[in-house]
């Protein structure tokens, strides 16, 4: 409850913070402007990046890995989004415990997938787009931050200390668990066992760190992912008649993105602040504007993902149901005959 509680409060402070200064009649006023069509093709855009995120989420499974996951991993990814919009970070356990059943693998493995995907491919994917900011707007950056660019270079030394120690973890986990020693769990089996399971599971779910050979498609559906999202990005300013040049476009989504990094339900606040700061401060987009693009795209993914999340489960719930009575119905004799067939002799 505690950490639900301080989420729901940054997301209230942070709303605070993008709304405080800009009146809502004229951001209502410009939201009314918008095209359907424009929220269309978000809706499209937002559809294609969670079906790219699933592909890559299926891609880092485990050889061997089968078609017949490819569709529950898609439908856990929705259902784990859409709860990641009421808490976050619930959506992360959900989603491991939804495809473990479905596909009927460990648990430790997968999180050791989500571990991949949420941290190690966001953490580069950021660092790159961070990267690409500085080289494309660093006079900018360095003139509006001065003060905050020693932080952000911390930040970024840490993400790169945190990957290096995944990639560790997953090379060796039994030294790991040899550190883990020193603190003396293994004096008590009962923690010691369940601790050590899971940590040769979470290694084995990130094994794909070792395989060099399958490194250039993920590093491409990485790309393509977040290029989806830098679109959506593009496409929202587009519908409030924005323009700002392709460095300043990299550096405010750059920036949007990085202060998704506070606890928040589903970014609410911690994206409407960032996006509308960072816009303002950077590109000089009048501050209802900026605010009225924060809602509009913030607005159109909240709800996106939430309905693909219903759309998920309630298919989940339809295959589990169908896969339960083909069971069931293989395991009654007709006639005195199996309906499994005949024995096969090896």
């Amino acid at each position: 409850m505690g950490s639900v509680a301080l989420s729901v409060g940054s997301a209230g402070l942070f709303l605070y913070l993008a709304f405080r200064n800009v009146r809502l009649d004229e951001v209502l006023a410009q939201l009314r402007q918008v095209s359907f069509f424009s929220t269309a093709g978000l809706v499209g855009l937002s559809a294609l990046g969670l079906a790219l995120r699933g592909w890559r989420w299926w891609y880092l499974l485990p050889r061997p890995v089968l078609w017949r996951e490819f569709m529950p991993c898609q439908r856990a990814l929705a259902v784990g989004y859409a709860l990641n919009n009421v808490t976050p970070r619930l959506g992360e356990v959900v989603r491991v415990v939804m495809l473990g059943r479905a596909i009927r693998r460990p648990y430790g493995v997968i999180a050791g997938t989500v571990v991949l995907d949420r941290i190690v491919l966001d953490l580069l994917a950021g660092a790159v787009l961070f990267a690409v900011a500085m080289v494309l707007c660093r006079q900018q950056l360095i003139q509006v931050f001065a003060e905050q660019v020693a932080s952000l270079n911390t930040l970024m030394a840490l993400s790169g200390v945190l990957l290096l120690a995944l990639f560790l973890f997953a090379l060796a986990p039994r030294a790991f668990l040899r550190l883990l020693q020193l603190l003396r769990l293994d004096r008590w089996p009962r923690v010691w066992q369940p601790i050590s399971r899971q940590v040769e599971q979470i290694s084995s779910g990130m094994q794909v760190l070792l395989k060099p050979g399958r490194y250039a498609a993920i590093l491409m559906q990485t790309g393509l992912i977040w290029g989806s999202y830098l679109l959506a990005f593009y496409c929202g300013l587009q519908a409030l008649h924005v323009s700002i040049t392709p460095g300043l476009l990299v550096a405010t989504f750059a920036i949007t993105t990085l202060g998704m990094l506070a606890p928040s339900p589903g970014g609410v606040g911690t994206f409407h602040f960032f996006a509308q700061a960072s816009l303002v401060s950077l590109a000089g987009v009048e501050p209802a504007t900026a605010a009225a693009f924060a809602a509009y795209l913030h607005g159109v993914n909240y709800v996106s993902l939430s309905a693909f999340g219903v759309v998920g489960f309630l298919w989940q719930k339809h295959s589990d149901r169908r896969t339960a009575s083909a069971l069931s119905s293989a395991r009654v004799p007709v006639a005195g005959v199996s309906l499994n067939g005949p024995r096969r002799s090896d």
